[in-house]
């Protein structure tokens, strides 16, 4: 049975804030923890034959501010069966940077889906704008 996210020919790309931000409060919790909790929902509904990817921003503190505003890395290529990949990623880091929302979007266009055929999707999930470009 396929996932309610998706149809199995399409390419599911999450883009995640883990910029520093995601640590303040957010109704009791850390925007984080809403951020993880949101995300097993999500996830629960995804086909193990459904194609998805993980890309974060924010997961580290550069020398400089054009380091940090570089910070993004493709954890998880956009494969099937990920689900378990995604979730064991995504609590193993903790927020700390800055916000490259632009330049993480134009890797992912550029760089995560080059060589990918189908349909396409990106999921951002931020708390906030850009604070690099």
């Amino acid at each position: 049975m396929d996932g309610v996210f998706g149809d199995i020919n399409e390419n599911i790309l999450l883009i995640l804030d883990y910029s520093n931000s995601m640590h303040e409060d957010f109704w009791g919790k850390t925007k984080y923890q809403v951020l993880l909790e949101s995300l097993k929902i999500i996830l629960s509904h995804i086909s193990p034959n459904q194609n998805i990817g993980l890309r974060i921003y924010g997961y580290k503190w550069g020398f400089t501010p054009y380091d940090a505003c570089k910070a993004t890395k493709l954890f998880v290529p956009v494969e099937k069966n990920n689900v378990e990949n995604i979730l064991s990623t995504t609590s193993s880091l903790s927020p700390r940077g800055m916000t490259p929302i632009t330049y993480s979007l134009k890797l992912a266009v550029q760089k995560d889906f080059k060589n990918i055929t189908g349909d396409k999707h990106i999921i951002l999930i931020t708390d906030g704008g850009e604070n690099c470009d």
